[in-house]
């Protein structure tokens, strides 16, 4: 999980400024991961951190986007946080909407098609405003079971 979020911190050309950006690995790759496709958890992260970069463009410093995950046996969470402004309620009540949009040149398309991966994923995707600033984007997933081991020689 870790990985993935480093790919996303790191695939994305800087659109702002003095942006930090950074990645928090917080489980080893052997530990229990995310019941969804590392492809289609990528898509989201990618979304999640270009629409914090444009929330970022015109924010006072220090500005940091920070993607960080953790497994425990039951879920993977993964966070994507900004020091941005943060989201008005009435937005936040509507951001997944297909069509919504803020943006002059926005689609309002990115964040419903992030909604609907991690839906049919079984997941949950939330958006808030800490008390610290900012947005924070939590997505939730059950974990994926174990990998059956295959059998070393074919059956006769």
């Amino acid at each position: 999980m870790g990985g993935v979020a480093a790919v996303a911190a790191r695939r994305l050309p800087p659109r702002v400024e003095g942006l930090e950006r950074s990645a928090s690995p917080s489980q080893p790759p052997a530990e229990p991961r995310p019941a969804i496709a590392s492809f289609q958890l990528q898509q989201v992260l990618l979304n999640l951190v270009a629409n914090a970069q444009d929330a970022l463009r015109h924010a006072a410093a220090p500005r940091s986007i920070v993607v960080a995950g953790v497994a425990n046996p039951e879920h993977a969470i993964v966070e994507v946080r900004d020091t941005g402004p943060g989201i008005p309620a009435e937005t936040r009540a509507r951001i997944f909407e297909p069509f919504f949009t803020t943006k002059a040149q926005g689609t309002g398309l990115g964040l419903a098609i992030a909604a609907g991966i991690v839906q049919n994923a079984d997941g949950v995707i939330t958006v808030d405003n800490p008390p610290s600033g900012g947005a924070v984007f939590r997505l939730t997933f059950p974990i994926a079971p174990p990998v059956a081991d295959l059998p070393s020689q074919p059956r006769a």
